[in-house]
């Protein structure tokens, strides 16, 4: 059984709040940029980009699902 705060080879804490954070922010801005491109390319001035800031929010929420993963398995 493995206490909650087991430390990686590197010395960083896998219970880091900071990491969590990190990863439910990242989740939250992938699902604006996928779910609301055109207000969010209009506040940008990327008019025209919402396919591409779709395509990144994509990418965001796989980010931070791959850091919760990270934490979870081990």
């Amino acid at each position: 059984m493995r206490h909650p705060t087991h430390t990686r080879s590197n010395g960083q804490d896998r219970s880091d709040p900071l990491v969590h954070g990190l990863a439910w922010f990242s989740i939250g801005l992938g699902t604006l940029e996928l779910f609301a491109p055109r207000t969010l390319t209009r506040l940008l001035g990327l008019h025209g980009q919402e396919t591409l800031v779709r395509a990144y929010g994509l990418r965001e929420i796989a980010a931070g699902v791959a850091i919760l993963g990270a934490q979870v398995e081990g």
